[in-house]
């Protein structure tokens, strides 16, 4: 518990893990803006990129550019929602809901990274 300067009586105090005051809370919800701001920025220039098609026209769904095409698509819708996920935890954890934040990040799959997920064979070793 610490004295708290502003009250003007002196012997009663506060919690140490009291909330940021009301100065504090307007910058985080300026820079939580910013942050949403530059996220659907990104989204935008995703959309810009691939000009709203996600395969080549002249060339066949399953062509090596193609795949290459929507292999990068996923990928970069796959930051853009991860970055609203980190905004959204960031939101939460501002307003005191930690909670919140558990059930989220708990219901979240996890995805392999790396190369193109092995096929089994048809044939098996015996």
């Amino acid at each position: 518990m610490k004295k708290n300067p502003t009250h003007h009586n002196p012997s009663q105090t506060q919690p140490d893990d009291a909330l940021p005051g009301p100065d504090a809370l307007a910058e985080i919800r300026v820079r939580l803006l910013n942050f949403l701001k530059q996220i659907d920025h990104f989204q935008h220039e995703i959309a810009r990129g691939f000009s709203g098609q996600l395969f080549i026209p002249a060339l066949s769904p399953t062509a090596p550019q193609n795949m290459f095409r929507v292999r990068t698509c996923l990928e970069y819708h796959s930051r853009a929602s991860t970055l609203l996920l980190s905004y959204l935890q960031l939101l939460f954890l501002a307003s005191g809901r930690a909670d919140i934040i558990r059930l989220i990040s708990g219901n979240r799959r996890r995805r392999p990274t790396g190369g193109p997920k092995r096929r089994k064979s048809a044939t098996r070793k015996q």
